[in-house]
């Protein structure tokens, strides 16, 4: 379980949504659970399922490989995808599924007026989030934060020497000690 509304670590499909958008996902999990309030009032989180949807969207992965890793429980690689004859009917349903969930939250968080508008696309709706201030900024990461990202995260040493330079931090690490 991912919990966003605490101090604990963000979950692997978290992680990967917030390095790959650069979106600060925690505060955005947040955020969205306060629109989802507005309308199921006994309701203050987002579900797993409507992270693991938001998550891998904000990762950019395809309809089709997000609905396959829900009934299959993995991203396809491309013959998986292509060999699944339900792929269409599991995308499908879990488009109409998150058309009232997640996707209805991200448009009052947008400010979309009309629901039935239809989705922006994910692109879009990164767009959005970066101009709106959830981008993460490599000079607002203490090295608290960063400490802390390492400690929850698989990592390897080229990856970590990227993340910290990308934080503007001058250091070079040379290899990774198992605690």
């Amino acid at each position: 379980m991912c919990h966003a509304n605490t101090d604990e670590s963000l979950c692997p499909e978290c992680l990967e949504a917030q390095k790959s958008s650069g979106i600060d996902v925690k505060r955005l999990l947040l955020e969205l659970a306060q629109c989802k309030s507005k309308y199921h009032r006994h309701s203050q989180e987002l579900s797993d399922k409507e992270i693991k949807y938001l998550c891998l969207s904000l990762s950019r992965y395809s309809k089709g490989e997000i609905a396959y890793y829900f009934y299959r429980h993995k991203i396809p690689n491309s013959q998986e995808l292509e060999a699944c004859e339900d792929i269409e009917r599991w995308r499908k349903n879990l488009n109409a599924e998150m058309s009232t969930r997640i996707n209805r939250y991200i448009k009052r968080l947008m400010n979309l007026i009309d629901e039935n508008q239809r989705m922006p696309s994910w692109k879009d709706i990164i767009e959005f989030l970066e101009n709106s201030g959830y981008k993460i900024s490599p000079s607002c990461t203490s090295q608290k934060q960063l400490a802390r990202m390492l400690v929850e995260s698989d990592i390897s040493v080229d990856e970590l020497n990227a993340l910290v330079q990308n934080r503007g931090f001058n250091i070079k690490i040379s290899r990774i000690i198992d605690a």
